[in-house]
């Protein structure tokens, strides 16, 4: 969760960042409307709700936290990761990697 809420807040904070340097003159908003679709790309991978979700670890079955104002694509990525969890057998594996310490 700690890890989560950092990513969170270093995305939001960059965004904000960025929109506070080109919105200070002309010259800057010229510049963000000739980078446009670069910063969106870039918006679009630094999304918190894409990264949504956090994994309890020393359960018998993976049981992933969401946020609590997760929106439906919140949501939708934090069942994608527990299904990359279950396919990738992640639970036995940590067991198997602990038991072979």
């Amino acid at each position: 969760n700690i890890a989560l809420k950092t990513a969170e807040g270093t995305a939001n904070y960059i965004t904000n960042e960025i929109k506070n340097i080109f919105s200070n003159n002309l010259y800057g908003k010229f510049c963000y409307l000739v980078s446009y679709f670069l910063f969106k790309k870039i918006k679009k991978s630094l999304d918190p709700r894409k990264y949504n979700g956090g994994i309890f670890i020393g359960l018998n079955s993976p049981v992933i936290k969401s946020h609590g104002g997760a929106d439906a694509l919140a949501f939708y990525y934090s069942i994608k990761l527990s299904a990359k969890i279950l396919r990738g057998n992640l639970i036995q594996r940590i067991k198997s990697n602990i038991e072979n310490e």
